[in-house]
């Protein structure tokens, strides 16, 4: 059976997507930093704007630090900035927390709060979440094996073009009946994205 498995890269992401005109030039500035590889510069600006609430540089400074990018690599201060930025909603910096979980990675390894996290990712839309619960489901970590559950979030996912969850939704269907697919599109087409921020699961 081919192999699932967690997208490993999700502590590693920023933001760098383009900005609407009216946010501050302060942060695309920190993003031409990341492209330039100026790392020190990047984070001196992401501290800065995290400090006043800025959300996406929150993320962006925990993703630093995760990395070890213009900053000693400190994963206990990524787990901070991370938890800040997804009190506001941000829904890659909830992603990252599951994964920091799932490995244990700046905090005792715990596979419900990981499965957790992902799933606050996943009901505002981002499609790692998505995948990232799905896989989560179909492994049975930290919450209960359910293949219609996976394959609703898989197929919510691929729509959204995660490319990895495209491939392996043929791989979940085969253990499936028609019956059960057809019952995991049917919750999949009803779906709606959570539009406000969720709360914290660690309180």
């Amino acid at each position: 059976m081919r192999r699932l498995g967690i997208c490993v890269a999700v502590a590693a992401a920023l933001v760098l997507s383009a900005l609407p005109a009216v946010a501050g030039n302060d942060f695309q500035t920190g993003v031409v930093a990341v492209r330039s590889g100026d790392y020190v510069r990047a984070a001196r600006i992401f501290a800065r704007l995290a400090r006043q609430g800025d959300a996406r540089a929150q993320h962006n400074l925990g993703a630093m630090y995760a990395r070890g990018l213009g900053l000693r690599r400190d994963y206990g201060q990524a787990r901070q900035w991370y938890e800040r930025a997804a009190a506001q909603g941000h829904s890659l910096a909830m992603n990252n927390l599951g994964t920091m979980y799932l490995r244990g990675q700046g905090v005792t390894r715990d596979l419900g709060r990981a499965a957790r996290w992902y799933r606050r990712s996943a009901e505002r839309g981002y499609p790692r979440g998505m995948y990232n619960l799905a896989i989560s489901i179909y492994k049975g970590w930290g919450v209960a094996r359910d293949l219609v559950q996976c394959y609703k979030w898989l197929w919510l996912a691929a729509l959204r073009g995660h490319a990895r969850a495209a491939r392996v939704l043929p791989v979940v269907a085969r253990q499936m009946t028609p019956a059960q697919v057809k019952a995991a599109k049917g919750l999949a087409r009803v779906w709606r994205p959570t539009p406000v921020p969720l709360p914290r699961v660690d309180k």
